[in-house]
């Protein structure tokens, strides 16, 4: 691999670790010649994947938008962030370790919220406000008697 700060072909791997699951390693790395360190990460590449949206469009999978959602959902709460990152991550390999070539929002969406119900009850009611597009106050009434049910 070359160096990215003096383009040379002499790096060495100083150490390599695998995260939690299992699913991506980030290797430290030196170079000889100008004697910088950096990271790399290497990743378990998927097929490609799709989300079919309500308004029936496809868009190629973005783990990005499952973490803000999740982020947005949980701010301001006392969550720890591993917490946070085990939904997050437990959710995003659920989606890409399956067979599917296509997933559709909405079974995204159930997903995080039967994982959020399971950590916080706000969180879940932010989420889900969002997510099922509440505009009355009598929505969130009924979602959350349903979920109490």
């Amino acid at each position: 691999m070359k160096c990215p700060f003096c383009n040379s072909e002499d790096t060495q791997v100083k150490d390599s670790r695998t995260t939690s699951n299992h699913t991506v390693v980030r290797r430290r790395r030196y170079c000889g010649s100008c004697h910088n360190k950096f990271s790399t990460v290497e990743r378990i590449y998927f097929k490609e994947l799709y989300v079919i949206k309500k308004s029936g469009i496809r868009k190629p999978f973005d783990r990005n938008k499952i973490r803000q959602s999740v982020q947005t959902a949980t701010r301001k709460r006392n969550i720890p962030i591993n917490e946070l990152d085990k939904i997050i991550n437990d959710t995003i390999n659920q989606i890409e370790s399956s067979k599917l070539k296509e997933i559709s929002s909405r079974k995204i969406g159930e997903m995080l919220m039967q994982e959020l119900l399971k950590l916080d009850l706000v969180s879940c009611v932010r989420f889900a406000s969002v997510y099922k597009d509440f505009s009355t106050p009598e929505d969130f009434i009924n979602f959350i008697k349903s979920i109490k049910n």
